[in-house]
């Protein structure tokens, strides 16, 4: 038998014939599959909430969701059947008894219809005891509603008594900046339309690092959704989304998954490691510090604060890993309650203990601790924080020693940076090339400098020179990604790029298209009549200067590579100087040379298959 058509009700001036009683019988059967599909909370690799989508039988005559809403919708009842949908996601989430948060779709027309009851939607999670703080309503707002006032009103009402609301799709459909402004959302949700290949496309991420960025000055948590890949997975956590959502972490299922996979965790928390460096620091913070164990009984815990006044905090472990930790405040309130101490004396410190500290390993970067630290709730969060040396217990970190050694590197970092373009300079760039080596990680130096720059400077005056430095320096940092390559600026029109990114020829290709197709822009309109400038070289000659050309001289590292930092900048200053005898821009490779600290002198191309050249 062939699939039912349901062409006929998509179509949109088809008439609604029966839509109205198809939509009364499926509310009334309420037998719509609800499905669950995780959140994963980046900083502590935990199940955050589900989103509930449903999931329409196909003996209801319908092929997905989508079908069945545009349905609803000719019918006038879309409003009636998302509310039922909802109470079905209520009842299904409470029976599965999941932990977290619960995310319920909304679309603007069904919030903004007369027919909506917003005390219908409390009235289901009063009933199995659901509390408020645990619902996100996401907003679904592919199109524009009839009925701004009343939407925003119900908005209004489900906010005030504590839900929280999501903007769903942003920069799809109607969701876009003014949406944003408007309702000032407390969680948004990228559409996978902007996350997809951020991996690979320095462009995105930068768009997506505004949007981040513009998450955290509004106050809004942001989920990335859509995430099927751990290369995106691991960039976008470190840029800083506080979710993750997609099929890399489960399914959207009737049963859905309670934990991440050890080997997701492992991936995501190895991409947070720091891998030398002056960000490698953590194991300077930690301070010896007793803790206790998760079955230690509260008065014992207790006699250990009266015992030390100076003690403040007890980190808590099951085993030798650390879990939790239990506050001398905590402690306190609790038996200066009535009938606090009879009560709960006896009873293990799990009940009590703070479940969620802030728990780093010394082998990840101070970076990371520091927004872990700055992204957490500060009205929840106390100065001290747990340090693991391989997972297990090695002392605690104070807020105070952590500011100080961030200040300190920060300013250190700020040293070194080339005043022109913002760049690391000369200093970070023989670290990371040295961090590179040390620890054999493949990638490709990349020395970049302009043809005829002086000639420029001289004519024209050192300001024309510097907007042609900053014009290199937008062309480069288009083309490196900012999680994967690393971009420097040697001084005056010589930059340094390492390129870990597998498409390192390609994007060397479109910086010398990019750079070449706007150079001209820099040479006033008689130069650019003669396609150049005229004037006197460093002996005092009378000569013509072409539009300045890029050079790019690439030598590729594969690990291990056996040579010093030293070796590997002059062998690339000398596949410099070869290709800078070329007309025209040009890409020269070369190769590393293990015998020799420069590369012997080419006779012919033909006999040296160690080199390629690139030229526009």
């Amino acid at each position: 038998m062939s699939a039912p058509s349901f062409q006929p009700f998509l179509l949109p001036d088809a008439p609604a014939i029966g839509a109205h009683d198809r939509i009364q019988r499926l509310i009334t059967a309420a037998d719509t599959a609800i499905a669950f599909q995780p959140f994963i909370d980046v900083l502590n690799h935990q199940v955050h909430g589900y989103e509930a989508l449903a999931r329409p039988a196909a003996q209801q005559g319908f092929a997905d969701i989508s079908q069945l809403l545009q349905l609803a919708s000719s019918a006038d009842l879309r409003a009636a059947l998302e509310l039922h949908l909802c109470h079905q996601a209520i009842q299904a989430f409470h029976q599965q008894q999941l932990n977290g948060r619960l995310f319920l779709n909304l679309s603007p027309e069904a919030l903004g219809h007369a027919d909506f009851s917003v005390e219908s939607l409390l009235d289901a999670l009063r009933a199995v005891g659901l509390p408020f703080l645990r619902v996100v309503i996401e907003l679904t707002e592919q199109q524009a509603t009839d009925h701004p006032e009343r939407l925003q009103a119900n908005l209004n009402r489900l906010r005030t008594v504590g839900i929280l609301l999501a903007l769903d799709d942003f920069a799809a459909g109607y969701n876009g900046m003014l949406h944003w402004l408007h309702r000032q959302p407390d969680i948004v949700k990228i559409d996978r339309a902007l996350l997809s290949g951020i991996d690979r496309i320095p462009k995105k991420y930068r768009f997506v690092r505004a949007v981040v960025h513009l998450a955290k000055e509004s106050g809004a948590l942001i989920v990335a959704e859509g995430i099927e890949h751990m290369n995106e997975a691991q960039v976008l956590a470190g840029l800083g989304v506080d979710f993750l959502q997609g099929y890399l972490f489960g399914r959207p299922a009737i049963d859905p998954v309670r934990a991440l996979e050890p080997e997701i965790i492992a991936s995501l928390t190895g991409h947070c490691r720091c891998t030398g460096g002056q960000d490698c620091q953590i194991d300077q913070l930690i301070q010896p510090a007793p803790a206790i164990q998760l079955t230690e009984r509260i008065d014992e815990v207790m006699t250990r604060f009266l015992d030390d006044p100076e003690l403040r905090a007890l980190p808590v472990l099951d085993g030798a890993l650390p879990v939790g930790i239990a506050w001398r405040h905590d402690l306190m309130n609790l038996y200066a309650t009535p009938y606090g101490r009879p009560l709960n004396e006896r009873r293990s410190i799990s009940r009590l203990m703070d479940r969620r500290p802030v728990i780093v390993d010394q082998s990840e970067s101070l970076t990371a601790l520091s927004r872990r630290i700055s992204e957490r709730d500060h009205r929840n969060f106390h100065d001290v924080f747990i340090i693991t040396r391989g997972r297990e217990y090695a002392g605690i970190g104070q807020l105070i020693d952590l500011l100080r050694l961030f200040t300190q590197e920060q300013i250190r970092h700020a040293q070194h940076l080339n005043p022109l373009t913002g760049l690391p300079g000369n200093v970070p760039i023989i670290e990371t090339l040295r961090q590179w080596l040390n620890e054999e990680i493949d990638f490709v130096l990349v020395y970049a400098d302009l043809d005829y720059f002086k000639a420029v400077n001289d004519y024209y005056g050192f300001q024309r020179g510097d907007r042609m430095i900053g014009y290199l320096n937008d062309v480069l940092k288009n083309h490196c990604h900012p999680a994967r390559d690393f971009l420097g600026h040697v001084g005056g029109d010589d930059f340094v790029m390492l390129f870990r990114s597998a498409d390192w020829q390609a994007q060397c290709a479109a910086i010398l298209e990019a750079f070449d197709a706007g150079i001209a822009q820099f040479y006033d309109a008689d130069a650019q009549a003669r396609g150049g400038i005229e004037t006197t070289d460093r002996e005092g000659r009378f000569r013509h200067y072409p539009y300045c050309s890029l050079t790019l001289a690439a030598l590729p590292c594969p690990a291990p590579c056996p040579i010093s930092v030293e070796a590997l900048t002059e062998q690339a200053s000398h596949i410099k100087k070869q290709g800078k005898q070329i007309h025209g821009s040009v890409l020269e490779i070369g190769a590393i040379s293990a015998e020799h600290p420069m590369p012997a002198p080419r006779l012919e191309p033909a006999f040296a298959p160690h080199a390629d050249r690139v030229t526009r």
